[in-house]
């Protein structure tokens, strides 16, 4: 009997703190209490202050604090820039080579494991070709194959192409 009121007493108390937990639960979102809050703008009349920059100075330590190492340091000396004449240099003509070269766009090149050369994809007046190195087509000898240029030479004249 004792056993069967604390039940009853500890079944009470369960619904009681239930009923609490429902009944904010359910009356928190029903009830909005609109406030009207008057906004007035701001103003202000004093300037704003000035601010200080604070300065200070780092002093050279003579001893190295995590070694215990006294350090002697040298003085500094004033840079000298040594004096040279200024080169008057003529301008090198540039050679007008007399080839006319077609038109060339470099696409890049491809390394195959049995192969030991390079091979260039080229396009030569919107015709694609691929060839290797010190290998003509057209009349355009493909001298060296680089990773983002290629050396041809025509008619004695070389020229770079670049990707």
């Amino acid at each position: 009997m004792k056993k069967k009121g604390v039940n009853i007493i500890l079944w009470a108390g369960m619904l009681v703190i239930w009923g609490f937990v429902t009944k904010k639960t359910l009356f928190f979102f029903g009830k909005d209490d609109e406030k009207v809050v008057a906004i007035s703008p701001i103003t202000f009349n004093d300037p704003l202050p000035e601010l200080k920059k604070d300065t200070f100075e780092l002093h050279v330590l003579e001893r190295d604090p995590f070694l215990d190492v006294v350090t002697k340091r040298k003085s500094p000396r004033p840079l000298l820039q040594p004096k040279t004449p200024k080169r008057v240099s003529n301008p090198i003509p540039k050679r007008s080579s007399n080839a006319t070269w077609p038109k060339l766009q470099y696409f890049g090149y491809l390394k195959g494991h049995s192969q030991t050369g390079k091979l260039a994809v080229l396009k030569i007046d919107n015709k694609l070709h691929r060839v290797r190195e010190k290998r003509a087509i057209e009349e355009i000898q493909v001298l060296k194959i680089y990773k983002d240029s290629v050396l041809l030479k025509r008619n004695g004249a070389t020229k770079v192409v670049l990707k």
